[in-house]
């Protein structure tokens, strides 16, 4: 593990905002006090993180160790699939032009694509999942990682990343390579978890696989470092849709109000309020409902 400074903006200046991880387990989470950025300080070796994906990953995200994808997790991949289709609309390339997952997972929003003729392929480094989108799905994927792909000749007029940049080491310099495989006014489709969901308990907040915590300020501005703009630009959101605009830059423009969103936030949402809310319990019950509905 090494301390390292704020991918955003540079910074060393950070601030603790927690302590634990949602298991309970030691995971120290920092605030960058020049821009907002929230992650993991110390940042995660490479070889930390092969080992918590290989051998821990899977069964907190979805209790299994299966090496095929269970039920309840293709169904609710499946409606996340058709959400960014309902999203994305009639903005989504056809033709000669391809769409590029990057971290796909077992293909749902790959098979979405092939049903509606579009030319898309993906990339995901666990071998199971890209396994069983391949031979169950019978789609286009690459087990490997972002930094090992090239698209070769294919001209990528797309790339769709979701629930993937948070746990990426280095998600600037990620966005800087997505930049340089897109075609002029190529766009990306991306989807973070907001640090900023007061739905979330306070001590489920942080997670170990989720190394960068996204406000829609800091992926704004995360995005706007890597030469992309938003296509809308009255939407702030970490569900948004952005455009190749210019190259990459080492020069950020910070937004003044993050930071102190971010403090505001972090302090009006303690453990004690989210108990005591009579939402907390409406949203369990549905979650229960949702369950049910799952692993029916």
């Amino acid at each position: 593990m090494s301390r390292e400074r704020c991918n955003l903006c540079g910074s060393y200046s950070t601030e603790v905002v927690g302590r634990v991880s949602r298991y309970l387990l030691p995971l120290e989470t920092v605030m960058c006090t020049t821009c907002g950025l929230v992650f993991s300080n110390p940042v995660p070796d490479p070889k930390t993180l092969e080992r918590f994906y290989s051998r821990r990953y899977r069964f907190l995200y979805q209790g299994v160790f299966a090496r095929s994808p269970p039920r309840r997790h293709i169904r609710r991949r499946r409606r996340a699939a058709r959400k960014a289709f309902d999203f994305l609309g009639d903005r989504l390339p056809t033709g000669g032009p391809s769409i590029l997952e990057i971290g796909c997972g077992s293909g749902e929003f790959l098979a979405l694509c092939r049903e509606r003729e579009l030319n898309a392929v993906g990339i995901e480094p666990g071998r199971d999942y890209a396994r069983h989108a391949r031979d169950s799905l019978g789609l286009t994927v690459h087990t490997t990682t972002l930094d090992a792909y090239e698209p070769g000749s294919k001209t990528v007029a797309l790339v769709v990343m979701m629930e993937v940049l948070e746990h990426l080491k280095d998600p600037s310099a990620a966005l800087s390579k997505v930049n340089r495989m897109l075609i002029p006014g190529g766009r990306i489709f991306v989807t973070v978890p907001n640090v900023l969901n007061t739905e979330l308990p306070p001590i489920s907040r942080f997670h170990f696989a989720h190394i960068f915590n996204f406000s829609p300020r800091t992926l704004e501005m995360m995005m706007q470092k890597a030469g992309f703009e938003p296509v809308d630009q009255k939407r702030r959101s970490t569900v948004n849709l952005f455009e190749k605009v210019r190259s990459p830059s080492d020069e950020v423009g910070i937004d003044g109000d993050a930071v102190a969103e971010l403090r505001s936030f972090f302090a009006e949402h303690t453990g004690k309020k989210y108990v005591f809310s009579w939402p907390t319990y409406r949203r369990f019950l549905l979650n229960l409902l949702r369950l049910a509905r799952d692993h029916g």
